[in-house]
Order: structure tokens, then sequence, then C-alpha cells
């Protein structure tokens, strides 16, 4: 081997070569490369003439496993070379990381006679190798720091808001009843904030992740627009909202990542604007691939933002006016966050604005088209083409709602005012067409829903037209104010479609009693009036339980109340119930552990218990772990009559109507 040849090739490089002679075991350095300095900082000499060993430079903590590695390697007489990574100390004290490298060299009789190789500084790679594994850490570490905030947060708020909602449905008076709304709207606007917070904790260390599924987009706006029905109406603002017909209904993204988008955006427009209107559109076209490029305006006439913060306004903890002073409240987190979401899903945003007349914001979203996604169950054969009058103003969700109704199949008028829908129909009276269904705005002009009720039933030629009226209500008073002037149902104007298609059969069908056996047709799409449902809670926050308990009461379940997951098998065991809500975090034996344990138990009998996670954590992965455990869906606090109501429509095929709480 001619080692002068490999002294000049890696001389000034960063791979250092020596050479170890067998003497009589000793195996002294016969050479190595001037480099070696660079390394370790000792001269080349000092390492041929025995003043410093290369073993002396090994980090203590590593030594004894290189020693180990190596006399194994040379009991083995292997000609395959040894490859060992360790630390090393160098003259000032450094620490460097190095991967040695050698290789056994035998003469004709088979002994070992030298050994020889190299030494690479790997230091730089292992030290980015130790910050990518301390960076996964450190987000693991704010991941669950995060999904522990959202419990420690949610649980208390869920007993503050559930609370709330159940105190306010007992015997109170009328100014005790505003109070309890005033706590609710304090909790909804605290747990706004929570959520933004969180939202912007996930951005930062990269958790943010999307759950893509099958959705509707016209559903999911209107359930965006649907919050904003009050504030608007006590601003005195109009809404109008404009979906292109032609764009395909069903996508495939994160409903609720859209929904909040809209939201966002939606509300900043309803919070800076004090007169005029706020209008949406959305439109948008189909590319290559079947994805669809789908585009937003949100145009409001409020206070407009100035030229010298549209840059900046889509910042975090960005404001138009971060003044103490300033009129409005909030982090400023909203466009931030509606940004890094709509970035998210391929899309970009941006604003026009002039100080003092108003705003638009345009944001676009790319979205694959769901081809084969199933659309909403068509209205029975026998409802079909039926005649249903829709009442509203044509430029707010009244002409959507008309839209959505001409898809299930029926002939459909819209007319904008109380005094339009009267005319309208006395004059199918004349011509002997029969309107099937009347569906009342009850903000119409002229007259409003109630007093278009009773004018219709007070008038002999047309008060056998069934009524349906979508009204601001939050109480059930209201609702039985509407029944009691006449109309068949009274609905809130964020009722989905889902909801509402189920009232339009159930009316339409109070209508054709003698055409169709009416029970046939409603054992499809309506529940026995009774639940007589078991429900076992496994929940350790007493003010929780108290909450569940009287939210399931209300739906007419019995329910039985665990505080832990070993209590919740027990009572599994004795009492069997048809559905169980648990709760994830709790002392002795967490829900999730609880979870496996009853479905260990299962497997026994062949039996299927449906488990509900309920948990104040809001981190992506907690529904993942839940359904991982077995559980069969996922809550997340605070809870509310109509979450659970759906629960039990969803996984115990109960349709019943949705019965307000009532506070013990």
């Amino acid at each position: 081997m001619n080692l002068d040849t490999f002294r000049n090739a890696f001389s000034q490089g960063p791979v250092c070569i020596f050479l170890w002679d067998n003497i009589t075991g000793i195996w002294p350095v016969a050479d190595v490369t001037p480099n070696v300095e660079d390394l370790t900082g000792w001269p080349a000499s000092y390492f041929v003439d025995g003043r410093v060993s290369f073993a002396e430079l090994i980090h203590p903590e590593d030594l004894a496993r290189v020693v180990e590695e190596e006399d194994a390697w040379k009991e083995k007489r292997s000609t395959t070379g040894i490859n060992m990574k360790y630390r090393i100390l160098t003259r000032s004290g450094a620490v460097r990381h190095v991967s040695e490298f050698t290789q056994n060299v035998f003469d004709e009789s088979g002994e070992i006679t030298q050994l020889t190789g190299y030494v690479v500084d790997v230091t730089e790679h292992c030290q980015s190798e130790e910050a990518r594994i301390a960076a996964e850490q450190a987000a693991e570490a704010k991941s669950q720091f995060l999904a522990n905030m959202s419990h420690e947060i949610r649980t208390p708020m869920n007993g503050v808001m559930g609370l709330a909602e159940l105190l306010k449905h007992s015997n109170l008076s009328e100014q005790q009843v505003g109070f309890a709304d005033m706590i609710l709207r304090s909790g909804s606007a605290l747990l706004t904030v929570i959520n933004d917070l969180l939202d912007f904790s996930k951005i930062s260390s990269g958790q943010l992740a999307l759950d893509p599924m099958p959705f509707n987009l016209s559903e999911t706006v209107q359930d965006a627009m649907a919050q904003f029905e009050l504030p608007l109406a006590e601003k005195g603002l109009h809404l109008s909202v404009n979906l292109d017909p032609m764009l395909p209904k069903f996508f495939i993204g994160d409903p609720d990542r859209v929904h909040q988008i809209i939201t966002n955006i939606v509300g900043n427009a309803v919070k800076f604007t004090h007169h005029g209107k706020v209008s949406v559109d959305v439109a948008g076209r189909v590319g290559a691939g079947n994805v669809a490029t789908v585009d937003f305006v949100v145009t409001d006439t409020g206070i407009g933002i100035p030229a010298c913060k549209q840059e900046t306004i889509f910042e975090m903890f960005s404001q138009a006016d971060g003044s103490k002073t300033r009129e409005h409240e909030g982090l400023g987190l909203g466009l931030s966050i509606a940004t890094a979401l709509i970035e998210q899903m391929g899309g970009s945003i941006s604003v026009e604005s002039q100080t003092g007349i108003g705003s638009s914001f345009s944001f676009t979203l790319k979205l694959p088209v769901e081809g084969e996604a199933d659309l909403p169950a068509p209205l029975p054969e026998e409802l079909q083409s039926s005649r249903i009058l829709v009442v509203g103003n044509p430029q707010s969700k009244t002409a959507m709602l008309e839209q959505q109704v001409a898809e299930w199949g029926c002939e459909t008028a819209l007319v904008s005012s109380g005094a339009e829908a009267i005319a309208y129909l006395h004059s199918a009276k004349r011509r002997k067409v029969d309107i099937d269904l009347a569906i009342i705005d009850d903000h119409v002009r002229i007259l409003n829903g109630l007093e278009l009720v009773e004018a219709i039933r007070y008038d002999a030629a047309i008060s056998n037209t069934p009524l349906v009226v979508l009204a601001d209500i939050d109480e059930s008073r209201d609702i039985r104010r509407f029944e009691r002037s006449g109309a068949q149902e009274a609905l809130k104007k964020s009722v989905t479609a889902t909801a509402l298609r189920n009232v339009v059969v159930e009316a339409l069908l109070d209508d054709m009693v003698a055409k169709v056996e009416r029970d046939q047709v409603v054992e499809e799409i309506t529940a026995p009036s009774e639940c007589n449902v078991d429900v076992l809670i496994v929940e350790d926050n007493i003010i929780n339980q108290v909450v569940l308990k009287q939210i399931l009461l209300a739906q007419g379940c019995s329910v039985e109340i665990a505080s832990n997951g070993e209590e919740g098998i027990e009572l599994y065991k004795s009492a069997r119930p048809g559905l169980i809500c648990m709760d994830v975090s709790m002392p002795v034996m967490n829900g999730l552990d609880a979870t496996r344990a009853i479905r260990a138990l299962e497997m026994l009998d062949g039996s299927h218990t449906p488990i509900i996670g309920v948990t104040a954590h809001a981190i992506n992965g907690d529904k993942d772990r839940c359904i991982a455990a077995g559980m069969d869906d996922y809550i997340a606090k605070p809870i509310s009559p109509k979450d659970m109501y759906a629960c039990l429509k969803r996984w115990l095929d109960w349709d019943g109507e949705l019965v307000e709480t009532q506070a013990v």
C-alpha cells in the first residue's frame, strides 16, 4: 500500500487517514495524515511518537462501547472492515462527532500485520440530526401542552355553558332568562377566543391539519351564514348570499375549516359594518384533474381599511386599529388563521378597501369535486312535483332556500313580501292550482312571519295552506307562539337542509292523508315520539355529569353515571347500556383504556355498544386516537343539547324532535 498517495490526496481534505502497525500487540500509530490536527488539535507527530493516543481522545461516555466493539471485531479476524461512530474531545476540550472506518491488513500467512482506515468529522450532520430530534420532541411536547390546555379550559367552560343552558330553560323571570343569555353569549365569545389561540398555536407549531371528506358546499355556506342572522338584525344590516347554481354540489375538503374561513371573514365584515349591507358571492370553475377553483367574494359597506394597513391585515395579531381606544374588540387572529387555512387548501386571499366606503375580501380554495357523493335523499315519489311557495327576500339566504327546494324535485315560486304571498295564494286558488306548502321567512316586508301566518289562517279561501316558518327563535315559547297562530312548524333559520327536508316532507304528508298511507312513509322519516334509551355517562367532573345527565333526561333517556373508566366497565357489565358517553381524561382508568376493555368483553358475546368519546381536547389526532381505541364517534366539549341530540339520532336510529332541556 502506497501511503504517500493517500497522504497527498487527503492531507488537505476532511478525511483523516491513519495506519497502525502490529508490533507484538502494541499497535503503535505508524502514520497519520497532517489534517488530524484540524480534527483533534494535536499535531500528527504527537500520535506517531506516542505522546497522544486516539484512545485518550474518545469521550469517556463512549469509550467502553468503542473498545468492546473493536475487540469483538479483532477477534473475528474479519476481512470486512468496521465502522464506528463516537465522540472525541479535542485539545481545547471541544466535543466532536466522528465516523471511523478501520480495515485489517493480512500478510501471506494470514496474520494481521496492520490496521488502516480513516476518520471523518460528522459533527455538523450529528448536530443537525440532534436538532431535528429535539425539534420533533419540542413539537410533540407543544402538541401535548395544547391538548392539556384545551382540556383544562374546555372542561370548566362545558360546565359554565351547560349549566347556563339548563338554567335558561328553567322557571325564570324574563330578566333572569336575559342574564342566562348573557352568560351563554359571553361564554361563546370566550370559547371563540380560546379556539383562535389554539389554532394560532397549531399554526406556529405546524400542527394544523385538515380532515378531508365529502361535503355539500351550499349547506356549509348556509350554516356559516345562520350564526350572523341575529347580529345582522340587531344592526339593521342587509345580507345577500349568491351561490353560482352551476357549481358542483359536493366537494372533497374539510367542511369545518371551510366553515371557519367563511365565519372569520364574514364575521369581520359584520363587525366593522354599521349600516348598509354585507354580501357573499360564491362562484368557480372545474379544472384539470376534476379539481375546482372556488372563488369567494365577501363585500361590505363598513368602515374600510386604511391603505397603510392592507399589507399587514393578514398577519398574526394585526388589526387596522390597534389603539387602546379602538371600538372593536378581538385578538387580531381571525384573518391570519383564515389565511393559513386558505393557503393550506391551495388558495390565496386579497383585499380591496377604501376608508369609509367598505371592503371586499376575495379568496379562492382548491377543492376536488366529489362525483360519487350521495345526494340528499329525494322526496318520496308521491311528493315530487309538489308546489311550494317561498316567501322571503330574493337577495338573502331565501333565494338559496328556493334553489334547494327545487333540487328536491318541487315546483317553486318566490315572492318577497307578505302581501305578495297572499295575492299569489288567491291567484292560485282562482286558477284551481293547489299550493301544497308555503315556507315563510319571518323577516318579510309589509307583513312579518307571524302576521302573515295569522292573515292566511283568517282568510277562508286559503286558510288550509300548510305553513312552515323560519325565524330567529331560541325559546320553546317562541315556537309555540308560531304554532298557536297556525303554522305547522316553526324552525330556526339555522336549520340544516336535511332537517328542513324532513319537516317539508312531514308537512306535505299531512296534506295528503287521503292519497298516501301516512304511517308507511312517516315510519321512514320520523321516529317514535318516546325515547327509552339507556345511556351510561363515564365522566369524572361532577358539573359535567350534571350537564350531560340533564340533557339526556330531557330526551327521555334513562341514565347511569360512572366517575372513571373502571367504574364504567363495571356498570357496563351490569346495566348493558344502549349508548356510552365516555370522557377521555379520567383518573384511575382513562376513557381510551376503558373502551379497549369493553371492546374485549364484547368479543366474547359478539355484541357492540356505541361508545361516544366526550373530551375537552380539541387537537388534531384526538378523534383518530378515540376511533383507534374502539370508539364509534367523538364530541368535543362544551356539549350542547343539539350535539347530543344529533348523536342519539346517529347511533340509535332515533329521529325524534329535539326536546328543550329543563333544569332541575
